[in-house]
């Protein structure tokens, strides 16, 4: 699944896809606009096992399996900038490790540009 990306992407695709989450499935009731009445649909939801937070739980997964320098570290850990959880250590990260920051905009190309998604 991950040949041939960078070592960071990697990194950052292993982890995402090896934490512990449940997907969990439920039907809920959605007005359907055109006819009015109610239809029942499905409705997912995800229920974190290790809710450690994002980029500290990737770092933390990725060392059980292979070293880590500081700055690919720091590059994994911040990669969702001020998204996360908005602390100022973001900027000093992203000073002091330039790879955090490219890490970073890579994942806001891919979120907003690349893959179009709209945030609601």
């Amino acid at each position: 699944m991950t040949d041939g990306l960078p070592k960071q992407s990697r990194c950052a695709a292993s982890c995402t896809t090896s934490a512990r989450l449940i997907f969990i499935q439920w039907q809920r009731n959605v007005k359907n606009e055109e006819t009015g009445k109610w239809e029942k649909k499905p409705y997912y939801a995800v229920e974190d096992q290790f809710p450690y937070g994002h980029g500290e739980k990737s770092v933390y997964l990725i060392r059980k399996h292979m070293k880590l320098t500081d700055e690919e570290a720091m590059a994994i850990r911040w990669h969702m900038g001020g998204f996360d959880d908005g602390s100022k250590s973001c900027g000093a990260a992203f000073a002091q490790y330039p790879l955090a920051l490219h890490l970073h905009i890579a994942d806001m190309q891919a979120t907003y540009s690349d893959e179009a998604v709209i945030p609601q």
